[in-house]
């Protein structure tokens, strides 16, 4: 008897594990034209938010979850331009260790870059680097 109700809780726990991962990825289609759905979406932390990093945030396709910035000036006017309540941080180190980071904006001056591009990709990150010099990565 106490075997039997074993295979029925673990039953109950497998049907209920796969009802919620069926909610859990959206076809684009079930959301409309125009719509792109969660696991279509890359998230991404932007190392640097001063002149260059504000640029990084309306990205389309992906959706900034954290950003970081040494100056709390940059850091504030940044969040203004973010609604959905992505996380402030100080030191990029803790930005890269964020498991919901899929991918690092490094918009920090040159010197920095190198560093923290070997760090992010430590931490299993992919990284992206925008400047207006043709000579840089």
């Amino acid at each position: 008897m106490e075997e039997k109700k074993l295979d029925t809780r673990r039953e109950f726990l497998k049907k209920s594990a796969i009802a919620a991962a069926a909610f859990t990825i959206v076809p684009r289609f079930v959301l409309g034209k125009g719509y792109i759905a969660p696991s279509d979406q890359l998230t991404k932390g932007i190392i640097g938010v001063g002149g260059m990093g504000k640029n990084h945030i309306p990205y389309a396709g992906t959706k900034v979850v954290a950003i970081c910035d040494v100056d709390k000036n940059h850091l504030q006017e940044a969040s203004t331009m973010l609604n959905n309540g992505a996380k402030m941080l100080s030191d990029y180190r803790e930005l890269i260790q964020l498991p919901e980071v899929d991918i690092v904006h490094i918009a920090t001056p040159p010197h920095w870059h190198g560093i923290m591009a070997a760090d992010a990709a430590r931490a299993g990150k992919d990284m992206v680097r925008k400047t207006n010099d043709p000579h840089h990565w």
